[in-house]
């Protein structure tokens, strides 16, 4: 029962070059480039250095990213029609819609809105419920960093019990979920 550091930076790393090498081999196989849509509505500060951070690492590792400005003062209808619109783009494998939303717009209507196999923040209801039933399905990032954490380090979870602080949709109940499937 020692406490163990984890070098997160050097294991965040180690998964960019991996998914780096992934995407080069994507390309030379004669494939498209990916492309992550991401949704910012408004003007809050931390969710612009967010999405530009998601969009930066997207970038990085070769895949074509691109932030879509929405004004703060949008109807729910102007959302869910892009999201719509991004959906039916055979070009966009990826949408996410930076949370939290602006007051008036309902974030559960437009994460619904996402198609589940663009769904990169793991948000729809069928990503989760997946999720919840141990299958595949795209997984909420902070959860997915938790678990490549643990096993990158070579921390045995079977059998072991983990507290989970917070019980969020978005991170504490997806990180509880990853763990109870790893201990399995």
């Amino acid at each position: 029962n020692e406490a163990l550091i984890i070098n997160g930076k050097q294991i965040a790393k180690e998964i960019r070059e991996e998914l780096k090498k992934t995407v080069d081999s994507w390309l030379a196989s004669g494939r498209k480039r990916p492309r992550l849509s991401a949704i910012l509505v408004g003007n809050d500060p931390a969710s612009e250095v967010y999405i530009n951070r998601k969009v930066k690492a997207a970038s990085s590792i070769g895949i074509h990213g691109e932030t879509i400005l929405m004004s703060p003062d949008i109807k729910q209808e102007e959302l869910i029609a892009k999201i719509k619109s991004l959906n039916a783009d055979p070009d966009v494998d990826g949408i996410l819609v930076q949370l939290p939303l602006p007051k008036g717009l309902n974030e559960k209507i437009a994460c619904e809105t996402v198609c589940p196999t663009k769904d990169v923040d793991g948000f729809h209801s069928e990503n989760l419920g997946l999720l919840s039933t141990d299958s595949e399905g795209f997984v909420p990032a902070t959860a997915l960093a938790v678990r490549e954490l643990i096993l990158r380090s070579g921390i045995e979870t079977l059998g072991r019990n983990a507290v989970v602080i917070g019980r969020s949709k978005h991170v504490g109940l997806p990180t509880a979920l990853l763990l109870h499937a790893n201990g399995k």
